[in-house]
């Protein structure tokens, strides 16, 4: 849509926006929204969000509670941690369909956009944080000196915009607070807005009745360059909602309580000493010292306090029929109510998981008995990935965006397409959990596929945050031969001896490699030294399995018999029962 400055009565254009504001109330429901989001996100304006609960609270008692409540963002930290897994997940590629030498100058642009941050790197800073709080926010393209990149647009400066298409809008108008804040300082009343659509970028001043062009740029994009954060689409409200938005109300209840516990843990949570009047020290109990009121009782004659140091003295009976005085008939502790606390602690946990599960479709299971050790793992991770896809998938659509809307603008029609993958391995697994089944697997003869993906997984997952480690182990897994099986177990396949040499000796090869080999050397480089150094070993023919009589013994009248690897690690390893002895040279 091209917004023409003045028109026709009734026509849509810049002077019959500012001056009618014809989606006031599409903007104050988004903003009302936003602004609660935030509010839980972020604790923006927190206070603003406490009410008295009529009935059951006095006036005075709120303001103690917009005080001192707790916000709900730890809250929303935990339950958005997975969300983590989307930018860490291994699998992830962006393909570029251009020439070779232009896709070398695209990424270069690309890995510095704002501030020195890369493309992706100001997606998870703006847009990934901002999306749960801001969904009807924009991604907008700015066009500097030859350069374009991304901005994002918070709705709290909207004056006035459309309903959405899809994720992008037919014009938008943004207030601009620090201009008219400028202009307002100097005595002046007008406001200052910015008017965006399909042909221009305008800064429009208003007195209320003319608008007038302060500086205007055309639009490179053919389209107004900008899409809303969120890709969940309401139907009834029609415009985009928050990924959080299923645990909103359960969010506003979780807070009330947690501040009614906040509250109460203040009145009662403290334990009440009491103590049996003793005679004040310095009038001996008589309220009097020469005269006048003691100064140290007040005249009650009962000691006001007690040091921590001191030792209460207790006379013993007199006769057998006095009876004795136990400590808490002279001082101790009114407990508080600690089954009343312990209930409102179980009835927000039972709140908090609630929320998870709305939000994961699965809980947590603590994997020790003990607090101190225990760690939480999802029961259930399918329904976990699932939700992972979607964030993912809508992650992919904000990169792949920007990167059409920067080629194009760069490179014209020399740039074709874009095309994001971030990934789907979210390792949400414990290391633990996928060895045992990895283990399960090779016991129950699992297929060689099979084993090497849940093998894959566990190193993922193991040094997911040591990439040299995990390249080391990676490499030694692709190095060794039948790496799922025992020494035992790859005899019984009747290999060429030298292939079956490689299994044997293959942990004494790594024995002598020098320090970080496997950071500076290749696969095809290390298996050219592996198998160097089998050959140089100078391994004889050996006796094929089936001239082992069933005896297991060792026929020295065999064809293939050989004295000198009589009772060696070829012709013995049949005999073991662990496979997991390393051999040695």
């Amino acid at each position: 849509m091209i917004l023409e400055l003045v028109g026709k009565e009734g026509e849509l254009n810049v002077t019959e926006i500012l001056k009618k504001n014809p989606n006031k109330q599409l903007v104050s429901d988004i903003q009302k929204y936003s602004q609660k989001l935030a509010m839980h996100n972020k604790g923006t304006n927190f206070e603003k969000y406490i009410e008295r609960m009529d009935y059951f609270e006095k006036p005075n008692l709120l303001e103690l509670r917009k005080k001192y409540s707790p916000k709900n963002i730890d809250v929303l930290a935990r339950l958005h941690r997975p969300l983590d897994k989307i930018y860490t997940a291994k699998g992830s590629s962006v393909l570029y369909y251009m020439d070779s030498e232009l896709e070398k100058d695209f990424i270069a642009k690309v890995s510095n956009v704002y501030e020195g941050d890369s493309l992706r790197q100001w997606n998870r800073k703006y847009w990934f944080d901002a999306v749960n709080y801001d969904p009807m926010g924009v991604i907008l393209m700015e066009v500097g000196d030859n350069e374009v990149y991304p901005t994002y647009q918070t709705s709290e400066l909207y004056f006035d915009v459309p309903y959405p298409e899809g994720r992008c809008f037919d014009y938008m108008v943004f207030n601009m607070p620090e201009l008219t804040a400028a202009e307002h300082a100097k005595g002046g009343t007008d406001k200052y807005y910015r008017v965006l659509d399909d042909k221009s970028d305008r800064t429009i001043k208003w007195d209320g009745e003319t608008a007038i062009v302060v500086e205007e740029f055309p639009n490179y994009f053919d389209d107004v360059p900008a899409i809303t954060l969120s890709w969940i689409y309401d139907p009834i409200r029609k415009w985009y909602v928050s990924p959080d938005h299923p645990i909103v109300d359960a969010l506003d209840d979780f807070m009330r309580e947690r501040s009614v516990y906040s509250m109460f843990m203040m009145h009662h949570g403290f334990p009440m000493k009491y103590m049996m009047g003793m005679a004040c020290p310095t009038c001996k109990g008589s309220g009097g010292r020469t005269g006048d009121t003691c100064p140290s009782c007040s005249g009650t004659g009962i000691k006001a306090k007690m040091d921590v140091a001191e030792t209460i003295t207790i006379k013993a009976p007199r006769s057998k029929d006095v009876p004795i005085l136990k400590a808490e008939d002279i001082a101790g502790y009114i407990a508080p109510p600690v089954d009343s606390i312990q209930h409102m602690i179980d009835s927000i946990m039972s709140k908090y998981k609630d929320m998870h599960y709305t939000m994961w479709g699965t809980q947590l299971l603590e994997d020790s008995a003990d607090p101190q050790t225990a760690t939480g793992r999802f029961i259930d991770v399918q329904p976990v990935n699932d939700k992972l896809i979607g964030y993912s998938e809508a992650a992919e659509y904000v990169e792949m965006w920007e990167l059409n809307m920067m080629g194009s603008f760069y490179y014209g029609e020399r740039f074709q397409t874009a095309v994001v993958n971030l990934g789907r391995r979210y390792m949400i697994e414990s290391p633990d959990k996928i060895w045992e089944k990895y283990q399960l697997s090779r016991k129950q003869g699992g297929s060689q596929a099979a084993l090497n993906t849940l093998y894959l997984q566990w190193l993922e997952t193991e040094f997911q945050n040591n990439e040299h480690e995990y390249r080391e182990q990676y490499m030694r897994f692709l190095l060794e031969p039948w790496p799922h099986n025992t020494i035992a177990e790859v005899l019984a396949f009747n290999l060429p001896p030298l292939e079956f040499y490689k299994k044997a000796y293959f942990q004494s090869w790594l024995n002598q490699l020098p320090e970080n080999i496997f950071l500076v050397k290749d696969y095809t480089e290390l298996a050219a030294m592996r198998d160097t150094y089998i050959e140089g070993l100078g391994v004889p023919e050996v006796m094929p399995i089936g001239t082992v009589p069933n005896d297991g013994g060792v026929n020295p009248n065999g064809k293939h018999f050989n004295p000198a690897l009589d009772k060696t690690l070829y012709q013995t390893a049949k005999q073991q029962t662990d496979g997991q002895t390393a051999p040695t040279n």
